[in-house]
């Protein structure tokens, strides 16, 4: 797939997730309470997302389990709206800071914007859809306690995020090496 097509694919996703978070915030408005746990969250969204933990051979990253963490605390579309936030944030902080953290800067404006948009439709359709999968098998928010129930449904929460995370990663993937 050529690169603008990408792009434009892209961005059209980010905008169909985008109206999706702001569909479901006015079926069910977000509670006040919640505004400090959800920039804590976002804060720690963006660290995670930008930093790893050194292993041999690499980095491992933390993001999905922050990522699940804000979900069992702040329930979906809250938890959507952090993802996508931190995600547009951490493009930003991975431009302006590229040098420091040894990543090359994306080189075109559109380039930014649809590499930033896309990791935050990536993350935030996979934890929506994990969510999904926990409320189907009767997990509660806030996470509170566990049980049976709620272990398979935080192991199917688990499973699904991680399925649907790496399915939409590889699809973004397999259309960047496709040049037609």
């Amino acid at each position: 797939m050529k690169t603008n097509h990408r792009y434009s694919l892209s961005m059209g996703i980010g905008l169909l997730v985008l109206f999706f978070l702001i569909y479901q915030t006015n079926q069910n408005p977000l509670a006040v309470d919640h505004i400090f746990s959800a920039l804590l969250f976002m804060v720690i969204l963006v660290f995670t997302t930008t930093f790893g933990v050194p292993l041999a051979g690499g980095t491992m990253s933390l993001l999905p389990m922050s990522t699940l963490a804000t979900f069992l605390v702040l329930d979906a579309t809250l938890a959507g709206w952090c993802v996508f936030l931190a995600a547009s944030t951490h493009q930003v902080v991975r431009q302006i800071f590229s040098k420091e953290l040894g990543i090359p800067p994306v080189q075109s404006k559109i380039g930014f914007v649809a590499v930033g948009i896309a990791n935050a439709a990536i993350q935030t359709i996979s934890i929506l859809v994990g969510a999904w999968a926990y409320k189907s098998m009767g997990g509660q928010i806030p996470f509170t306690r566990l049980d049976l129930n709620n272990f398979l449904a935080l192991l199917v929460l688990a499973l699904v995020y991680s399925a649907s995370n790496l399915l939409l990663i590889a699809l973004y993937m397999a259309a960047r090496g496709i040049d037609s």
